[in-house]
């Protein structure tokens, strides 16, 4: 019976996602889309164009990477629908990856703009791509947040499945480790003169405890709302005691753990 529940389960998940596929693509960018989605995690080599509805160009996504998990979550799942801001203009997407979040964001409150941060050099090059059409609205900082001003480690490796999605920032051991700038996230703030931040999403791969919990947290007397993916028990701590000190309202969507002023 379970493998009957299971299979039918599977099934089900497949069935929406071809509804969804329909929805979000244009008519020739169908067939890619699903090939994609299927093949997502494997071997195969290359890219694959697909043309969103409603949006004015269109995005590449690599084959056999994250990026087609993270096409899933965001326009298919929609991951970010569950946000009640309404009146967004400055936004934060911190843990970028391809800029899929940041697209969505720009798509869905017109008025905005964003600082789209990604430390991953070939994510980045993949969400300049994707957000070249938004460029006058987006800053695309190739760089990761943390509690102040440094340098760290990027690692991908062996971190959970050591694909795209899971870079990491972590202290450098030695000075021959592959360095990248992070940023307390209110130098950024200042560098690009936001005076606030409506929509703060965090994705950072475990950097969440050092943001929230070892840093400066003052930036969120300013925040309106917080979307954050916390990994692991004691980020998900550092983050909530943090919001809970500024005054948000906390709930859960999914793996979200979200952060709003009460209205």
């Amino acid at each position: 019976m379970s493998s009957l529940v299971n299979a039918w389960r599977s099934c089900r998940r497949r069935l929406y996602e071809l509804v969804r596929v329909t929805k979000t693509v244009k008519t020739q960018s169908i067939v890619s889309a699903l090939s994609g989605l299927v093949a997502a995690g494997g071997e195969t080599r290359g890219a694959t164009l697909l043309h969103l509805r409603g949006y004015p160009d269109s995005i590449i996504l690599r084959n056999g990477s994250s990026d087609f998990d993270v096409f899933r979550q965001v326009f298919l799942l929609e991951q970010y629908e569950c946000l009640e801001s309404n009146d967004v203009r400055y936004i934060v997407d911190a843990g970028a990856n391809v800029g899929l979040t940041s697209l969505y964001f720009l798509n869905r409150y017109p008025h905005a703009h964003v600082i789209a941060i990604e430390p991953d050099v070939q994510n980045f090059d993949v969400a300049a791509r994707n957000l070249r059409a938004f460029s006058s609205r987006c800053h695309i900082v190739n760089a990761g947040i943390w509690s102040e001003d440094t340098t760290l480690a990027v690692v991908r490796g062996d971190y959970r499945d050591g694909r795209h999605w899971a870079t990491q920032t972590l202290p450098r051991v030695d000075g021959n480790d592959e360095g990248i700038p992070v940023f307390h996230l209110q130098t950024l703030l200042n560098r690009y003169g936001f005076p606030r931040v409506d929509l703060l999403k965090v994705d950072v791969e475990g950097a969440e405890d050092a943001v929230f919990r070892n840093g400066d947290t003052s930036f969120l007397k300013t925040t309106s709302s917080c979307a954050v993916e916390c990994h692991g028990p004691e980020c998900t701590e550092a983050f909530e005691c943090a919001a809970a000190r500024y005054g948000f309202r906390l709930r859960r969507v999914g793996e979200l753990s979200l952060a709003e002023r009460p209205a």
